[in-house]
């Protein structure tokens, strides 16, 4: 799996939001992030009508965060840009592949995306600041689950 370069924009843009106190321009974020203009202001769009900014217009306006950066979670992030996360067609599908039925790759592929998904999860953009210890929730996804 590979993101799209606007996830990964988004995903910068929240964590840029979140560092600061004040609200920033998208002429900012664009020069902050090294991103074309008009590709920022496409992927602020998509940020504020999934709810994750808020655009505040006038003198000392800007874009904001809409929620706490411990509240939005890497999964929400890439799942409002990519759609749901599948590595391969035969983790949500077991007939797209005639060799399905002998097949361990797919159960690999599975417990892989499972692993995956668990970490995005449990990863909330303020995890990805810095000077933040990781929050119990990524603590225990970086684990995986308990052994019997």
């Amino acid at each position: 799996m590979r993101l799209t370069r606007s996830t990964d924009a988004a995903i910068r843009i929240l964590v840029l939001l979140s560092r600061g106190e004040k609200r920033l321009s998208a002429r900012d974020i664009s020069q902050n992030l090294d991103v074309p203009f008009n590709h920022t202001a496409k992927i602020l769009q998509n940020l504020a009508k999934t709810g994750f900014i808020r655009t505040v217009k006038g003198r000392g306006g800007g874009v904001e965060l809409a929620r706490s950066p411990e509240s939005i979670t890497l999964d929400q992030v890439i799942t409002s840009n990519e759609g749901p996360i599948h590595l391969m067609e035969c983790t949500i599908n077991r007939n797209a592949c005639s060799l399905a039925k002998d097949c361990r790759l797919s159960r690999t592929f599975k417990e892989a995306q499972d692993s995956m998904i668990r970490i995005f999860r449990n990863t909330s953009i303020a995890d990805l600041i810095a000077d933040v210890a990781p929050t119990r929730n990524r603590r225990q996804a970086l684990r995986g689950p308990r052994s019997q």
